[in-house]
């Protein structure tokens, strides 16, 4: 577990990349996740930080389980670099204090990204990040510098690679990459991360 505040915040800054997001006029933090154990760690790292502010649960249009916090909340990590509003149509770089953070920094804000982001499987593990067609170069930019923080911490990543094109209903083109992580010894360098997913954890053990 971090104890940290700032490892603690980047968790939290992570999960804005991830399931998280920041409202784009009321600055609501709000997290979607069905996995319970997940919506607990925000919880509790959001009360590690700024105390007992208001909170809600509910669930998303599709009937997943929904934290929404105050704008306290989504105002600080906004502050700190976390991103605003919709993170298909706009560029997602990772704040600099976080690049240039301690090891214990790099690993609660990749912590939370695998937790959200990464699926895992026996051989590898890998991120799928989306974007609009316009945006492809913020969108390498972006899965290189996690590439970075990852090997900040001894973990090799592959370069970026085209995923897949499609077409939205409103006539905009998204576009996907992916980055992966392979070989059983790297693989294993994964219990260096925090993880809170349990079926996630149970699969990095067992590498």
């Amino acid at each position: 577990m971090l104890n940290d505040e700032n490892a603690i915040l980047a968790r939290l800054v992570g999960h804005v990349f991830g399931d998280g997001h920041i409202h784009v006029r009321k600055y609501y933090f709000v997290y979607v996740n069905s996995e319970r154990a997940l919506l607990e760690s925000v919880k509790r790292c959001v009360q590690q930080v700024f105390g007992n502010v208001k909170v809600s649960m509910g669930r998303s249009i599709g009937g997943v389980p929904r934290l929404q916090f105050s704008n306290v909340v989504g105002k600080h990590l906004s502050f700190l670099g976390a991103p605003v509003g919709s993170k298909i149509r706009s560029p997602t770089p990772i704040p600099k204090w976080i690049e240039a953070g301690s090891e214990e920094v790099l690993i609660g804000f990749l912590s939370s990204l695998v937790d959200d982001e990464f699926s895992l499987r026996k051989y590898d593990a890998t991120i799928k990040v989306e974007k609009l067609a316009s945006l492809i170069n913020e969108l390498k930019y972006y899965l290189l510098s996690l590439k970075k923080l990852f090997e900040e911490i001894g973990i090799e990543v592959s370069e970026p690679h085209s995923d897949q094109e499609k077409m939205k209903t409103n006539g905009e083109k998204v576009i996907s990459m992916r980055v992966w992580i392979t070989g059983r010894h790297n693989l294993r360098k994964l219990k260096k991360l925090d993880i809170a997913h349990p079926r996630k954890k149970e699969i990095i053990l067992s590498y």
